[in-house]
């Protein structure tokens, strides 16, 4: 699978057919594996796909589906870029107010997780966007964002492409702005450190912007040239929602100048991609640029067939804001139940964890977890230079009363005690059941007298709860053994060299009578309190 993901990352631009089988086949293993991960990347390759084969019908359907598993699996680079890509089909279809929700929501992403990238590729767009609704303030603040955090991402991953986008957007606001000099400045940029780098679609949008600067300077000989240099450059085969924009304000332009024969031929080969796309809002723009050629030629009849043709695709464009509409409320659906999956996962993860981290009779921590916490109270006592303290304590005869008495009077006898020790825990002391009778206690930042007096308090306690224990003379009841290791950690002390002298101290303290509990510091020197 990894080797198939890999040619999908790298497919762009090529084979459509190729690609869209390889993501079947993902998909198809990721359906019978149950694999959250496997399901959104497919999704989410075969809309892009899709919007690479000018396909846009499809895009909306592959990447809803893609969205609520690429958050469940923690793809968020992805569900950032499938934002982006729902925004630009929906200011291909006119919906300019949705293109910014989708905008902002990926942004929010790029934001939360540092994807400079696409957060870059985001800004870039929506300045573009703004630039297009004539906000040339915002316009410039956007691509100006866009600029600081390409510079941000790291040289080996970043893109020409992306750069180009940048510097030929910030060219053509200061353009409409009326700042030609700013608009040179970025034109400079251009072609000092992209051009010897574009692509053929590059050179086309590029154009398209050149050849209106060139016309604002006066420059008409210059102009000419780049308005001939795009017609030889658009081919049948351009990423039409990538170039659209730019190709409409460069008819626009050619309208303006009584170019028309210029519109007619670039709207004869944007013809068949524009129908491609099934998007009503692009031909309705084509449509409504045939309008405005017509009426200069003062050809009535054919004005009037056009304007109609105009009417029905405004009919279409409203049902497709209408379905846009169903396609954000699904999509939105999506995503709830993804998150109520996701939600789920995490509150069965903590209950797994807390399980396996957890005694099952007594509900103290377990070994597992003792290893790894007190190695961690151990490095912070030491850190801030604090006393610490590890007991072992354990049930005086405790195999006899298991024999005497059963192992379920034993396990209930493990119960008591533990439920007095879980009393105990505070921000200061730890406690878990180290195995069998044996208890072990951690006290950070006390002083040995206060552990001492804890301490004392437990064996109190336990004889307190009367648990009948005859197998010896005295009528103390079950009674608890306690070994307590006290000193400052110095560099190069880990959990078990206090456990290991606790222990020790343990077996003092049952050499010693049992029922009682003694002190030393990690050199196994005593402490008197």
């Amino acid at each position: 699978m990894e080797d198939l993901m890999q040619k999908v990352r790298e497919g762009r631009g090529t084979d459509a057919a190729c690609m869209l089988d390889y993501c079947t086949q993902i998909e198809e293993y990721a359906e019978r594996a149950g694999d959250a991960r496997l399901l959104g990347f497919s999704h989410y390759y075969k809309g892009r796909t899709y919007y690479l084969s000018n396909e846009t019908g499809k895009v909306f359907e592959e990447i809803g589906e893609a969205l609520g598993y690429l958050e469940q699996s923690g793809q968020w680079e992805l569900v950032a870029a499938a934002y982006n890509l729902m925004a630009i089909v929906s200011v291909g279809k006119g919906n300019l107010s949705f293109a910014i929700e989708y905008y902002l929501a990926g942004l929010k992403y790029c934001k939360k997780y540092e994807l400079i990238e696409v957060e870059s590729r985001i800004e870039s767009n929506l300045g573009s966007l703004y630039m297009e609704c004539g906000q040339y303030s915002d316009a410039r603040d956007y691509l100006e964002q866009a600029h600081l955090d390409y510079k941000r991402v790291p040289e080996e991953e970043r893109s020409l492409a992306s750069l180009t986008a940048i510097y030929n957007n910030l060219a053509l606001c200061y353009m409409k702005s009326g700042s030609l000099e700013k608009a040179e400045e970025y034109i400079r940029k251009l072609e000092t450190e992209c051009e010897a780098h574009f692509e053929e679609m590059d050179y086309i949008y590029v154009n398209c912007m050149r050849a209106r600067y060139c016309h604002l300077c006066g420059n008409i000989s210059m102009r000419d040239q780049y308005i001939a240099d795009i017609q030889n450059q658009l081919s049948g085969d351009v990423l039409i929602l990538d170039l659209f924009d730019d190709l409409y304000d460069f008819c626009e332009l050619m309208l303006e100048i009584d170019r028309g024969d210029v519109c007619r031929n670039i709207g004869e080969k944007l013809k068949a991609l524009v129908e491609q796309t099934g998007i009503a809002n692009m031909q309705r723009k084509m449509t409504a640029l045939e309008m405005d050629y017509v009426k200069k030629t003062k050809d009535r009849e054919r004005y009037l067939k056009t304007a109609g043709r105009f009417y029905e695709l405004t009919e279409i464009v409203e049902q497709e804001n209408r379905s846009m509409i169903v396609n954000m409320l699904y999509l939105r659906k999506s995503l709830e139940r993804a998150r109520e999956r996701c939600r789920k996962l995490e509150e069965d993860a903590v209950e797994l964890t807390e399980k396996s981290e957890r005694d099952p009779l007594t509900g103290l921590a377990n070994r597992y977890r003792l290893t790894n916490d007190s190695e961690k109270i151990v490095e912070q006592c030491f850190a801030e230079h604090k006393p610490l303290s590890f007991e072992i304590l354990d049930i005086d005869y405790f195999k006899q009363y298991n024999d005497r008495y059963g192992h379920q009077a034993g396990d209930d006898c493990v119960r008591a005690i533990a439920a007095l020790i879980r009393q105990m825990e505070s921000d200061q002391i730890f406690c878990a059941r180290y195995g069998g009778d044996e208890f072990v206690i951690i006290y950070s930042g006390m002083s040995a007298e206060e552990v001492c007096e804890r301490a004392e308090k437990l064996r109190q306690d336990v004889m307190a709860l009367q648990i009948e224990q005859r197998y010896t003379e005295g009528a103390f009841g079950v009674t608890i053994s306690q070994g307590i290791c006290h000193d400052i950690p110095s560099n190069g002390n880990k959990n078990w060299d206090f456990l290991h002298i606790a222990d020790q101290t343990l077996y003092r303290a049952k050499r010693g009578g049992k029922n009682c509990l003694c002190m030393t510091d990690i050199h196994g020197r005593e402490i008197e309190v």
